[in-house]
């Protein structure tokens, strides 16, 4: 971990960089996947915004019912403003497919019972089997999108085959 800091300016922190290898998620936080995590963070301000940016590749990858984590590479940016996030942009390869998805969380608002949040996700060549050994194997795309006001959720989803089916689930 390096970091750059002003402890006397107005925003102290510069810029602040992670650089992780070999990292057992589940070793830090008693329950969580097993991983084997490498990759960089960066957290830096952007105008008057913080934008944070992840690049992680998981050696371990597999089904979650076997306390793995379905995903062999992760990409993302996400900002903070004033109080609320955007995930601007989050890109995953696991389970034999690819996903993307971006989002937000808005501040609280006078009323609600929790903030406004939104999260739109796609993903193609899916196989449900490489990320929860119990499902069936299949290729599958789809959209999602779901919506919460505060009070209310709106959720919407799209599911299809990809191209030709598997007949047995493939090694990770």
């Amino acid at each position: 971990v390096t970091a750059q800091l002003r402890p006397w300016a107005a925003q102290p922190i510069v810029e602040a960089q992670a650089r992780v290898q070999q990292l057992d998620v589940s070793v830090l936080w008693p329950g969580a996947q097993r991983t084997r995590l490498q990759g960089d963070a960066q957290v830096r301000p952007r105008g008057a915004e913080w934008l944070a940016q992840l690049q992680v590749e998981n050696t371990l990858p597999g089904p979650w019912d076997q306390q793995l984590l379905p995903v062999r590479q992760a990409r993302a940016a996400v900002v903070h403003t004033q109080g609320a996030w955007t995930i601007e942009s989050l890109q995953a390869q696991g389970a034999g497919g690819s996903l993307s998805l971006q989002g937000s969380v808005a501040k609280d608002s006078a009323g609600a019972p929790g903030p406004a949040w939104q999260a739109r996700a796609q993903w193609t060549d899916i196989n449900p089997a490489l990320a929860h050994s119990r499902l069936a194997p299949a290729r599958l795309a789809g959209t999602a999108q779901i919506d919460f006001d505060g009070k209310t959720v709106a959720f919407t989803a799209a599911v299809q085959p990809a191209g030709v089916q598997p007949v047995a689930s493939p090694q990770i």
